[in-house]
């Protein structure tokens, strides 16, 4: 789902392909493809979204309100799962907009158990630079970002 944000794209423009409208797709670029949450029940979900403000910030109280909607969504379908929700790996260390994610990312799992779920946590992740080609993780960067997530994921699970 690259390049979809929670309320619109990777450059900063409303779209129809936002991350809650394709969720529920088996196949996301298919309108008709619904996926059925009880057929299966997940352990854990990783969601890894909220790069929406990379083109000019959007207010922490659109882009948390948009977030808390998709968490409490996912909660719905997924009542047992641990959700983990990671700041984005492509975000720099010092940018307006990591800042801001990382706030909304608290916002969040803050107002998750104030609801009494505590099945919620937070993964910090490390900003990766892709190549000086392309600025998405390559192979080895994706396997440093697993390690950084995974013992937050295995808490999560009760693994």
């Amino acid at each position: 789902m690259a390049g979809r944000g929670l309320t619109r794209d990777w450059a900063g423009k409303p779209t129809d392909i936002t991350l809650p409208l394709v969720y529920s797709r088996a196949l996301p670029d298919k309108r008709d493809s619904g996926w059925d949450p009880q057929r299966y029940q997940a352990d854990v979900i990783v969601v890894n979204v909220g790069t929406d403000s990379d083109h000019d910030l959007i207010s922490d109280q659109v882009l948390t309100g948009a977030y808390a909607g998709f968490v409490q969504r996912i909660r719905t379908d997924y009542p047992k799962a641990g959700i983990v929700l990671c700041q984005s790996s492509f975000q720099k260390e010092d940018s307006a907009a990591r800042a801001q994610l990382w706030r909304v990312l608290m916002e969040v799992q803050t107002r998750q158990a104030k609801a009494g779920d505590q099945r919620v946590a937070l993964a910090r992740c490390r900003y990766y630079p892709g190549t000086p080609d392309d600025g998405h993780l390559v192979a080895f960067q994706h396997e440093q970002l697993a390690q950084e997530i995974l013992p937050v994921v295995k808490r999560c699970a009760d693994w």
